[in-house]
């Protein structure tokens, strides 16, 4: 791939003349972070009335779909970390919609269960997310959406960088995390 300046992309700005883009409409992770940023807007609006945040319908489907799952396990399945799954699982707990119940084998641990207020929210956002999902695809055939989340999948599994990461080795997101985590603080975690 080159990243070669790409002045095939701009818009007109409030003041003078155009944005240059520059080499970032030719790296995936800019074009990764507008289509999030796209998604995440369009998300919020659509599940405002529900009550679910991004990134939390993933977290109650799992937990529905897996009963008795823990929060680990949990934090695992949607590539979050146990600092961002406890907020959720709490405001969950809270809101009724799961309970937690103490492992019999370990009872330092929870299993996680849906209940039937956590089962009737995911009813009504289902048929919200699957309209979300068409819109969000239209423009695309069915073959590109399969290739798409191929390509999404061999990204987020690609085994050299959680070697990296599991070695504690220090990578650019790596070093950003602290700083990520301190912006997060008192908030939702934003992802889908």
């Amino acid at each position: 791939m080159s990243l070669s300046r790409n002045s095939g992309e701009k818009i007109a700005p409030a003041s003078n003349g155009e944005v240059d883009y520059g080499l970032l409409p030719s790296l995936v992770g800019y074009r990764i972070r507008k289509a999030y940023s796209y998604l995440f807007q369009t998300f919020t609006l659509m599940l405002r009335d529900v009550g679910l945040a991004p990134g939390q319908y993933s977290v109650l489907l799992l937990i529905a779909l897996n009963p008795g799952l823990s929060q680990m396990a949990l934090a695992e399945a949607t590539g979050l970390d146990g600092s961002t799954i406890v907020p959720i699982t709490n405001r969950f707990v809270k809101l009724g919609w799961i309970r937690r119940v103490r492992r019999k084998d370990d009872r330092r641990f929870y299993e996680l269960r849906i209940t039937q207020a956590g089962q009737a929210v995911l009813d009504e956002a289902r048929p919200i997310i699957e309209d979300h999902e068409r819109n969000l695809v239209a423009g695309l055939t069915d073959a590109e959406c399969r290739t798409l989340i191929e390509l999404l999948s061999r990204i987020t599994e690609n085994r050299s960088v959680r070697t990296l990461l599991a070695k504690g080795r220090p990578t650019a997101s790596a070093a950003a995390q602290p700083q990520r985590r301190a912006r997060r603080t008192g908030r939702q975690h934003r992802s889908i």
